[in-house]
């Protein structure tokens, strides 16, 4: 999965430390904390196309967080 994100955003653009993984880990909602296993951080409308796209395809649940 890292290497289709990278090939997406580029591998400065993803994070998948402990910090930066446990700092999105919670929201403002009532469900329980879940860690992801990637921050990704797109530059633009394609990038976010391309990502939701590759999500749908592995079946891997994304959330957007907007800071």
């Amino acid at each position: 999965m890292r290497k289709a994100l990278e090939e997406i955003v580029g591998a400065d653009h993803i994070f998948d430390d402990l910090e930066t993984l446990e700092n999105y880990s919670k929201d403002r909602s009532l469900s329980q904390p879940r860690r992801p296993s990637y921050v990704v951080k797109p530059k633009n409308t394609e990038e976010i196309q391309a990502i939701i796209k590759l999500a749908n395809r592995t079946l891997i649940p994304i959330t957007r967080i907007k800071y």
